[in-house]
């Protein structure tokens, strides 16, 4: 991902998204109105919340420059308001969840545009989604009142993190949970994530959800799944799809005596030179999906790790405007909106001139593009003609996949005789 929102100047740059951002903020309906008895407030809410996504889609750094943007610049249709700092911060901190449906309402409006855009990974599934949390950045870093707090007190100044399903299809955030305790375990909010989503979707994780009794009630839930193997996990062979020298396709119980699971999986290993690579999966069927789609897929996962790197890095939501937790929130959720916009655009993009998303440069949708706008040049046409000679599309930095690809007919696929299912024992039953 390119650095290409770091700072307000590339932020500026970000204007042709704003169209987008103003069509989708007048379609929106939200209950959070200003009080009808007595006098209006001067500053509307729709005002005060649509300054916090302008603010954050041209790289504001503090709340001091939303309070002059409201009091002396003004934007959009709204004009300049005579309020004091202190009363804009103290509307600031207050609670309100208009930034969060504002997010919700993006995405499912994008979800209906992109979907004829949508990338085919693994068809036979309801969707595949990638789940992962992040932690946000510790406030101390960018306060100087708080430098002086006492290492030990540390913890408490993380506001929280993030905990998200991604649609790697559509390369959009799916479902966001806030999350106020950092040190909150991941598979404890993990089902409320995948609850939202649909059975028989294929779900990517990474080791922080290794557990026999996660991966057990995924499946009976009727969820797939993939993961890599944790080091040291013991297991009993069941059966031997495939074997080679540099490669396996078993089916195996996780777990021996202490510990075990519940049901079957399939775990697959390979070596690329002296890499070695171990995966699992409850998708029994190498039929359904093959060995060197285990490993492409799972490979897919980095996409939500690159998307919180935009939201983080690119999108400078590692610089709080304020300490105070409602805030940092309503920065979160305003980050995630403006976020969903742009990479739904890069999406689109790579849908109709038939590239994968990551293949485009960020920096040339966000800087670009603008500029072939405000000039009347067909964009789409352009990239599509140039965009390979000039270098803004380019072979994915993503590691190719070179697992080997055994042909089916060297499987052995016949398991109507093993024993697929057994009493499980979990850590603490």
């Amino acid at each position: 991902m390119d650095s290409s929102l770091k700072d307000s100047s590339q932020n500026e740059k970000l204007q042709y998204f704003e169209e987008t951002l103003q069509e989708l903020l007048e379609h929106f309906e939200h209950s959070e109105e200003d009080p009808v008895r007595g006098r209006p407030r001067i500053l509307s809410a729709f005002c005060l919340w649509s300054s916090v996504l302008f603010g954050v889609l041209r790289g504001f750094s503090s709340q001091l420059q939303l309070w002059k943007l409201l009091t002396f610049k003004s934007f959009w249709k709204f004009r300049a308001v005579n309020l004091s700092d202190q009363a804009v911060y103290k509307r600031l901190s207050q609670e309100s969840d208009f930034l969060q449906s504002f997010f919700e309402y993006t995405t499912e409006s994008l979800q209906q545009r992109l979907q004829p855009h949508s990338l085919c990974l693994a068809s036979w599934a309801n969707g595949v989604y990638a789940i992962d949390a992040s932690v946000l950045d510790k406030i101390k870093r960018y306060l100087p009142s708080l430098c002086e707090t006492p290492r030990k007190d540390n913890k408490d100044l993380l506001p929280g993190r993030i905990h998200a399903a991604f649609d790697l299809n559509l390369q959009q955030w799916t479902h966001v949970l806030k999350q106020e305790n950092p040190d909150q375990n991941e598979k404890v909010t993990a089902w409320e994530l995948i609850e939202k989503l649909p059975k028989q979707s294929l779900l990517l994780f990474d080791l922080g959800y290794f557990s026999f009794e996660f991966f057990d009630r995924l499946a009976d839930e009727n969820y797939f799944w993939i993961t890599r193997l944790r080091k040291k996990t013991s297991y009993t062979e069941l059966h031997t799809f495939c074997e080679s020298g540099d490669f396996s396709d078993k089916l195996v119980f996780l777990g021996k005596t202490n510990y075990r699971s519940a049901r079957a999986v399939r775990m697959i290993r390979f070596s690329i030179g002296s890499t070695n690579y171990e995966y699992i999966t409850n998708v029994l069927e190498p039929e359904r999906l093959s060995l060197p789609e285990i490993a492409g897929l799972y490979q897919r996962r980095w996409d939500i790790e690159l998307a919180f790197k935009l939201l983080k890095r690119e999108m400078n939501l590692h610089f709080f405007w304020s300490a105070k937790p409602e805030v940092i929130w309503h920065q979160v959720w305003a980050s995630l909106a403006i976020s969903q916009i742009v990479l739904g655009f890069r999406q689109e993009l790579a849908g109709r001139i038939g590239v994968d998303p990551f293949e485009i440069s960020m920096k040339s949708v966000v800087e670009d593009i603008p500029d072939f706008v405000m000039r009347g040049i067909d964009f789409y046409e352009r990239f599509a003609e140039l965009g390979r000679k000039v270098g803004v599309i380019r072979p994915s930095r993503r590691v190719e996949n070179r697992a080997p690809s055994p042909k089916l007919s060297k499987y052995n696929l016949d398991i109507s005789g093993v024993l697929l299912e057994r009493s499980p024992r979990y850590p603490g039953v």
